[in-house]
């Protein structure tokens, strides 16, 4: 959830996080 505050594409950063 961090990551979507952080990053403002969630979808594509998503994937490389997870």
């Amino acid at each position: 959830m961090s990551s979507v505050e952080l990053n403002p594409r969630p979808v594509r950063v998503s994937p490389l996080i997870k």
